[in-house]
């Protein structure tokens, strides 16, 4: 008797399961896998054709770039420098009350 090993919601047939963003995320996570592992792998699986189209390769980079100069450390305490402009960049309303 042959056992056939499938992923979960995946069908028995010969189609491959294309992974969605959060299939390769919780894969990702799993792993362990650092920022470099997570985009060599998103960018093999991708080669391969077994991400689902709109799925990004591109993890975590530059993700707080804009936030970085808004905030300072002294010590061993980091904060917020500047509100109203962080809350600028998040599209909120500042008010400083």
């Amino acid at each position: 008797m042959d056992c056939e090993h499938t992923l979960s919601g995946a069908s028995s047939s010969n189609e491959p399961h294309l992974l969605i963003q959060g299939d390769l995320n919780d894969i990702v996570r799993d792993l362990n896998l650092s920022k470099k592992q997570a985009e060599l792998l998103g960018s093999r699986l991708k080669g391969r054709k077994l991400l689902r189209q709109n799925t990004k390769v591109c993890f975590y980079r530059g993700h707080h770039e804009e936030f970085k100069d808004l905030f300072s450390q002294e010590d061993c305490v980091v904060f917020c420098n500047d509100v109203c402009s962080i809350m600028e960049v998040l599209d909120r309303k500042c008010n400083p009350e």
